[in-house]
């Protein structure tokens, strides 16, 4: 109900997209919210509320969630790419035994 009270009023697509991430961060008690946009270069921050840290461009990890998402159209979260398949382990950066790589 408070998104559509915030959003009723916006007639700038700019700050329709800011006023959107705002209400992310009250909705989610999250330290930073952005809106991503794809085109021909990639991912590109569109918009961002909160901390300095959701303005940042996506990591790879990220940008292949947001890929995903596109794709499958549903929403995606960390470790959500892995789901139907089993993790890869590397022998050789994978050692189970105490002081061991891993």
């Amino acid at each position: 109900l408070e998104l559509s009270r915030a959003m009723v009023g916006q007639t700038d697509p700019d700050a329709a997209l800011r006023t959107l991430c705002a209400e992310a961060l009250t909705a989610f008690g999250a330290g930073g919210a952005a809106v991503l946009g794809s085109g021909e270069s990639g991912w590109a921050v569109l918009a961002v509320a909160g901390g300095n840290e959701a303005g940042r461009q996506p990591t790879a990890d990220e940008r292949l969630l947001a890929e995903k998402a596109l794709v499958d159209r549903i929403p995606q979260a960390p470790g959500s790419a892995l789901r139907g398949r089993r993790p890869r382990i590397c022998p050789r950066c994978h050692d189970p035994r105490p002081g061991r790589a891993g």
